[in-house]
């Protein structure tokens, strides 16, 4: 946790060499590997760990309390079990995958941005708006990395939306919903 004039952080960034060679660097990595239950291997040749902190998650009853481990190509994350120390549903998405968009305030989800891929997208929030601004700055950075500087805008997946927000498939847009056409991505979408 970083702590600054009285300002505290739950984003922690790990300045090491990006080649990822260091062992100062592959212990850090082992270290997020055994944190998590059947974790998969995050051991790679050039991996480095760049930050990692603690995001809610906004899911449909409820947001969750979410760890998040960026690296240079890849960004992790799961269920706190034991905090700072277990974590479980270890997820992975590859970052040259990644879109983010631009910040989504709204009354219930201040501070909040969305992480979109092809298999998942979601929203995200941080604690306060300078959280935010470092999370995107560096997500940015390794999403360019990662994606040689030629970042595309392929196909990503719709993400929740409450049903009283939303009135149309998230997906394609343009369908409406109603008592026969129930909420959830349409079925023009899939054909």
């Amino acid at each position: 946790m970083i702590k600054t004039k009285g300002y505290s952080c739950s984003l922690t960034y790990f300045f090491c060499s990006i080649s990822g060679r260091s062992t100062e660097n592959a212990r850090r990595i082992k270290n997020v590997q055994d944190k998590f239950v059947n974790s998969q291997n995050l051991q790679k040749e050039g991996r480095a760990l760049v930050g990692e902190g603690i995001l809610m998650k906004v899911c449909r009853k409820k947001p969750k309390q979410r760890a998040f481990f960026l690296f240079n190509d890849i960004l992790v994350y799961g269920r706190v079990v034991i905090s700072g120390r277990k974590y479980s549903q270890q997820k992975i998405i590859p970052l040259n995958e990644i879109q983010i968009s631009a910040p989504i305030d709204s009354p219930e989800n201040p501070y909040a941005w969305l992480i979109s891929s092809p298999k998942k997208s979601f929203v995200v929030r941080a604690n306060s708006d300078r959280e935010r601004q470092e999370w995107l700055t560096h997500l940015e950075r390794c999403i360019r990395y990662a994606s040689g500087n030629n970042a595309g805008h392929n196909a990503v997946a719709a993400h929740w939306v409450p049903d009283d927000k939303a009135d149309t498939c998230m997906h394609c847009h343009t369908s409406k919903f109603s008592a026969v056409n129930r909420r959830h991505v349409s079925k023009e979408v899939y054909y």
